[in-house]
C-alpha cells in the first residue's frame, strides 16, 4: 500500500472536474487557496485529470441550450455562459512510490499552451496537457445568442398580438 498526497496548486474554478483513477473526487480547499486529497493506492501508476468545457460541445448542444433557455423562462433565471468557449484539459499517469508527494501546479492561462505542470520525484507521462479557447463553440454561443433574442422578441408579440385580440 502507498499513501499518495496530491495538491493542486491554482485550481479554485475547477475543483469539480477533479478526476483520480476514473473516479470524481470531492476535494476541500484550505487557507493558501490549494486543494489536498490524500489516498492510499496498491496499483503501480494512477492517473489525474483535470478538465472543464463548455456547454457549446457534442452533438445535442443546439437542443440541450434550447431546453435550459425554455426552463429557465427565456433565460431569466439562466447561468451566464463563457462566451469565449474556454477548454481546460489535462491528464497525467504518474508511477507510484510508497510516500509520494505530488504537486500539481495551474500555469497562466496563454491560447494553446500547457495547463499544468507537475512536480513529484516519480515518473510522469503527460497524455493531455492543454488550455484553448474553442473557435466553434465561439461561432455556437453567437448562433445561439441570436436566435434566443428573436425567441424572445417573438414571444413578445405573441403576447401582445394575444392581448389586444382577446
Amino acid at each position: 500500500m502507498a499513501n499518495v498526497k496530491i495538491q493542486f496548486v491554482g485550481f479554485t474554478d475547477l475543483q469539480e472536474g477533479i478526476v483520480i483513477d476514473g473516479k470524481f473526487v470531492k476535494i476541500k480547499q484550505d487557507n493558501d487557496k490549494k486543494l489536498n486529497y490524500s489516498f492510499e493506492t496498491e496499483k503501480d501508476t494512477f492517473e489525474i485529470e483535470v478538465y472543464k468545457t463548455h456547454c457549446y460541445t457534442g452533438k445535442n448542444w443546439f437542443w440541450w441550450n434550447l431546453l435550459y433557455f425554455f426552463i429557465s423562462i427565456f433565460g431569466l433565471f439562466d447561468i451566464r455562459q463563457n462566451k469565449r468557449c474556454l477548454v481546460q484539459n489535462c491528464k497525467f499517469k504518474i508511477a507510484v512510490q510508497p510516500a509520494q508527494t505530488v504537486i500539481v501546479r495551474r500555469q497562466d492561462f496563454k491560447d494553446g499552451e500547457k495547463l499544468a505542470l507537475v512536480e513529484t520525484d516519480a515518473s510522469v507521462e503527460e497524455i493531455a496537457n492543454v488550455q484553448y479557447y474553442d473557435k466553434e463553440g465561439a461561432k455556437r454561443y453567437s448562433k445561439m445568442k441570436k436566435f434566443k433574442i428573436a425567441t424572445t422578441i417573438l414571444s413578445v408579440v405573441l403576447a401582445v398580438v394575444l392581448i389586444v385580440v382577446l
